[in-house]
Order: C-alpha cells, then sequence, then structure tokens
C-alpha cells in the first residue's frame, strides 16, 4: 500500500524540482564551469585565479591569528598573502611540534 502511494509522490517531487532547477538563473560561475560561453563584456583585467581553491579563500580567523603570533611573536599575521591562507590553516591544525610548525610557517612567507 506505502509503495503505490510512495512512488508517485517521488516522481512528484523529482519533477517539481526539476522544474524549479530549470527556472533558476545561473551564475557566472556555473555557466563557466559547464562548458559553456559567458559573453562578458572586457575588462582589460584577468579575474582573480587562486590555485586549488573553490572560490574565494577564507580569512584567517582570529584564533588563527593569535596561534601564529604565539608561534611567531615577531611576525604579522596579515604578512601572510590571501594564497597561503589554506596551508597556514592546515600547518596550524597539524599534530607537528611547535618548531616543526614555526619552520613551516617561516616557509609560507613572501
Amino acid at each position: 500500500m506505502t509503495a503505490k502511494i510512495l512512488t508517485p509522490c517521488l516522481a512528484l517531487v523529482c519533477c517539481l524540482a526539476t522544474a524549479a532547477a530549470a527556472g533558476v538563473p545561473r551564475s557566472s560561475a556555473a555557466t563557466a564551469l559547464s562548458g559553456e560561453t559567458a559573453s562578458a563584456p572586457p575588462t582589460g583585467e584577468a579575474p582573480l585565479q587562486l590555485a586549488l581553491t573553490f572560490g574565494d579563500p577564507v580569512p584567517l580567523t582570529q584564533g588563527e591569528k593569535a596561534s601564529i603570533r604565539f608561534l611567531m611573536p615577531d611576525v604579522d599575521p596579515e604578512a601572510f598573502p590571501p594564497e597561503t591562507w589554506g596551508a597556514v590553516r592546515g600547518v596550524l591544525l597539524s599534530n607537528d611540534f611547535d618548531s616543526e610548525k614555526r619552520l613551516q610557517l617561516k616557509a609560507l612567507l613572501p
């Protein structure tokens, strides 16, 4: 009995979801990823592209900046460029000793 009711309901939900997705305008990033060409006006400068990321880099939190200040008191946490924020976060969250973290952070500085 339940299968006789559930199957049509599931089909209806799938049809509604497909119809709703077809009516939603797609972002330029989704258009570019799907292989379609978007006609953007030439602005003269290329968009910022960071290696191995999915969108904008996430800024360091106050706690991460405090950890950097603890490990390296003479270095300003703002000295790390946005391209390295993910790597800095990886170093801070690793199980390495503080001396190893310090060396890895120094290697990430420009």
